[in-house]
């Protein structure tokens, strides 16, 4: 009886030592994928940082088109102004156009007023 407890004991032992080496292997066999997942995720990024580079540079591209066009679209404008205060530099001549315009609007107003009048 006691050498089957002995036995029993060493048998165990060995049990165990099998399983932490099949837990081990596992265990090793896990690490290894996840290095090896770990590496091909490193070479993604590096691909997809150099892919995103180029595309920055294009998006760079872009940026100073629209800023160029922006640029050309506030020259056409202040020209325009430029044109306009030219235009009304002269106060006189201003208040001279504002007043011949009114003048005719009321002008335009008065003859639809009065021209059914004059048609019968």
């Amino acid at each position: 009886m006691l050498l089957d407890l002995e036995q029993e004991k060493r048998h165990r032992a060995i049990l165990r030592k099998c399983a932490l080496k099949i837990a081990y292997r596992l265990a090793t066999l896990v690490f290894g994928a996840w290095s090896g997942y770990l590496e091909a995720t490193k070479r993604t990024r590096a691909i997809a940082a150099r892919i995103s580079g180029n595309h920055e540079l294009s998006l760079l591209g872009t940026g100073l088109a629209q800023w160029r066009r922006r640029a050309e679209a506030l020259a056409e404008r202040k020209a325009k102004m430029r044109q306009s205060l030219g235009f009304l530099g002269n106060r006189l001549l201003a208040m001279a156009w504002g007043g011949w315009r009114s003048m005719m609007h009321q002008v335009a107003a008065m003859r639809e007023k009065v021209l059914p009048f004059l048609i019968l």
